[in-house]
């Protein structure tokens, strides 16, 4: 099985490689380039929810919001889950040279942050993860019409 680790530096080579061919897209104009760059962020997304779903293994009964930088992980997931959807609008390739960095920088701040085992909280309600969740959610959202901007 492939490691945990490894999995979240791919995703932070995807994520960068994104990024870089939507600014060549931005700047030379080349249309190979956003075609290139929809091919990686689809590829980061996939590979960052393999990530996902070997931590959630790897650390059963551990909450996955408890973790200090998992939070961060999520909200770059759904950034660049944001960005895959907006890459069938042709018009909108631009939003990824925005968007791909701020997931990039958010991945890699998770990367630093989670050097071991998830944080002892206390116990919280069962209504406390899809609130935490939507917050993500929301995040995301924010960062996109950030980007839209």
């Amino acid at each position: 099985m492939i490691a945990e680790p490894m999995l979240f530096a791919l995703t932070l080579g995807f994520y960068f490689l994104a990024s870089v061919a939507y600014h060549v897209h931005l700047f030379a104009g080349s249309e190979r380039a956003r075609q290139v760059a929809g091919g990686l962020v689809a590829a980061g997304v996939a590979v960052h929810l393999g990530a996902i779903g070997v931590w959630c293994t790897g650390h059963r009964g551990s909450s996955i919001l408890r973790d200090p930088g998992m939070p961060v992980s999520l909200a770059a997931w759904f950034i660049a889950l944001g960005q895959l959807a907006a890459a069938f609008r042709p018009r909108w390739a631009s939003l990824g040279s925005l968007s791909m960095p701020l997931a990039f920088v958010a991945q890699f701040y998770a990367a630093w942050r989670t050097p071991g085992s998830a944080v002892q909280a206390p116990p919280s309600s069962t209504m406390l993860s899809p609130h935490v969740m939507a917050i993500l959610l929301g995040f995301a959202a924010f960062a996109l019409a950030f980007c839209l901007a």
